[in-house]
């Protein structure tokens, strides 16, 4: 395996266990190696013992033993196919299990993903297809070569020198089918992968296209993105089939080329006729090998390929280290000097945030669109990390828990919510295995969803398709709102949570958040609703990437009003200003909720 790259450590571990059960096929591949050459010594041995002698007996008798090798080979090839298929299970099971991990931290740095991240299920279908299709058994063959090369300088040396120059010829045309293929493989594959992704990304958007006028420009690059696989794929295929077709004429070529040594070997008395038979069946069967390792020559490109792919994306994404188990939080949450950049990159959205919240306090971040609410909660949630500064859970930082761990004691409800593919039970539970059906039906009856979800045409059972699109706006964040709430958790992340409310969901709302005040939870919640100061006992306020005010509610009540009894501050933008007063200057009923 010495084709295959290992940057990462789980390719040096695969690796290590493959050559590990690569010994016994191996070992089974050279007992293997005598069978041709047997046939080859039986076909001699007919023509020069059994028909000069006329003896059926003896005829009859080797025909028995060959077909007693032969059997007993096919049983070797059984035992080797199994041990190859093992092969592929065993990159799968190295390669496998932080892959999906890797290639979502790689496509948040990017933002737009990787097309490497894209292609990885068919990356590790194509290490399996590699290992069992029968192409790895053709180049493991390649090591019976030598054993009939020394089968024909028994023959006679000028067959060996023959041959060993004709396998020279078709080594040669393997390594150039190898290089030629390289590339153009890697060019088609990406185009599938474009393709792959503009199908996934737009095939539940016909309504939207529909809206836009668009259906039309849509199909029109779908099929511009067809064309161009094809071409690709028409473009090394038929390289393959070209040098293909060259070796199988090759293979019968040199069939011919061995005959004709053999017929001026026997015209010189150096040969005899069942030596050239010998010959050209050594021939035949020492090429076969190198024909099949050309004819399936793109499945090793493509396992290496994708190897390579798959052990980049390991390498880049290293394996989070896994901290000592911390006592479940139930003290406090705060801020330190926090700075947020893009994942990936340096660039700052948010800086100077600073807070401290206590157990049953409730916060509101208010600020205007593209102020940093959204980032602010996405890094309380532990999904984007922190550039500087800390945020801490009952004094230990993020980077003392590991995800799992902090991911428990967290609950989370995204801007867009975010359900996945799966049933109404398998979201609340975050796919959790451990999940049992009493936690589902506990955190939604804490978000008061318990009866809607029972309204649903199969309840619990209810399909949500992708990103929830079988459900409603209200729906679909009842349910987002029911899977934060899974396993009690000590902090709730909320961003804009009453976007999609009515009345009698603003009730429900209301009482979700009292009662996980009341029961010594933190809260913290991003939007410009006025339920949101009304529910507070603490407000935070960002503007233009920066924390303007932190403090209870009632703080920074007045101190809004001593700005505003004094000059306005002209450098702040107008939309801090318009999200100053959701605190102080909004409805009356807002008005009356903070004094």
């Amino acid at each position: 395996m010495i084709l295959f790259s290992q940057a990462s450590g789980e390719a040096r571990v695969a690796l290590t266990r493959i050559r590990a059960a690569l010994i016994p096929a191996a070992l089974l591949t050279l007992v293997l190696s005598f069978i041709p050459a047997l046939v080859v010594v039986y076909v001699m041995l007919e023509f020069s013992v059994a028909s000069p002698g006329g003896s059926i007996q003896t005829a009859v008798g080797l025909l028995l033993v060959v077909l007693l090798a032969l059997g007993f080979s096919g049983v070797l090839l059984d035992l080797r196919s199994r041990v190859l298929i093992q092969i592929g299970s065993i990159a799968v099971a190295c390669l496998g299990p932080r892959l999906h991990h890797a290639t979502g931290v790689l496509a948040e740095r990017s933002k737009t993903g990787t097309q490497e991240a894209g292609q990885v299920t068919a990356d590790l279908d194509a290490i399996m297809q590699f290992s069992r299709s029968g192409a790895l058994g053709n180049w493991l063959d390649l090591g019976g070569i030598p054993v009939l090369l020394l089968l024909m300088v028994v023959l006679h040396v000028w067959f060996a020198v023959a041959l060993l120059a004709i396998v020279c010829g078709f080594v040669l045309l393997l390594g150039l089918t190898l290089v030629a293929l390289s590339r153009p493989r890697r060019l088609a594959l990406r185009a599938a992968a474009r393709r792959r992704a503009f199908f996934e990304e737009n095939r539940t958007r016909q309504d939207t296209l529909r809206a836009l006028g668009t259906i039309t420009q849509v199909e029109q690059a779908w099929h511009a993105l067809n064309i161009q696989v094809l071409n690709l794929d028409s473009a090394w295929r038929s390289l393959h089939l070209r040098n293909v077709a060259v070796a199988r004429h090759l293979h019968l070529a040199a069939l011919c080329a061995m005959i004709a040594l053999g017929i001026w070997l026997e015209i010189e008395g150096l040969a005899v006729y069942s030596v050239v038979i010998a010959a050209g069946l050594t021939t035949v069967l020492a090429l076969r090998p190198l024909v099949a390792a050309i004819e399936t020559a793109p499945m090793l490109v493509d396992a290496r390929q994708g190897w390579a792919r798959i052990d980049g994306i390991l390498q880049a994404v290293q394996p989070e280290s896994i901290p000592l188990p911390l006592p479940a939080p139930v003290h406090s949450v705060t801020g330190e000097q926090v700075a947020i950049a893009v994942p990936g990159t340096r660039r700052v959205l948010l800086h100077n945030v600073n807070f401290r919240l206590d157990a049953g306090h409730v916060l509101a971040v208010l600020g205007s669109t593209g102020s940093g609410k959204t980032t602010l909660l996405r890094a309380l949630a532990g999904a984007w990390p922190v550039l500087a500064g800390k945020i801490r859970i009952d004094g230990a930082a993020f980077d003392q828990w590991s995800n799992e761990q902090v991911g428990r004691h967290i609950g989370f409800l995204p801007q867009s919510v975010e359900l996945f593919g799966g049933t109404v039970a398998e979201n609340i539970a975050r796919f959790r295995s451990d999940a049992t059906s009493e936690m589902v039906v506990a955190a939604a009856q804490k978000a008061l969803v318990h009866d809607m979800i029972l309204g649903l045409p199969e309840g619990y059972k209810t399909q949500v398709g992708d990103n929830g699109r079988n459900l409603s706006g209200a729906q679909a964040q009842a349910i987002g709102l029911a899977r934060a709430m899974l396993g009690d958790p000590f902090l709730l992340v909320l961003d804009e949570p009453t976007a999609h409310c009515d009345r009698n969901g603003i009730v429900n709302f209301r009482k979700v958040i009292e009662n996980a005040r009341d029961d010594g939870k933190i809260v913290v919640m991003g939007g410009g609703a006025s339920l949101l100061v009304e529910l507070a006992t603490h407000v935070l306020m960002v503007d233009q990437g920066t924390a303007t005010y932190f403090g209870e509610t009632e703080a920074v009540r007045r101190a809004i009003m001593q700005r505003k009894s004094r000059r306005p501050d002209q450098s702040e933008s107008i939309a801090g200003q318009q999200a100053a007063e959701t605190v102080d200057c909004g409805d009356e009923g807002e008005a009356e909720s903070v004094q």
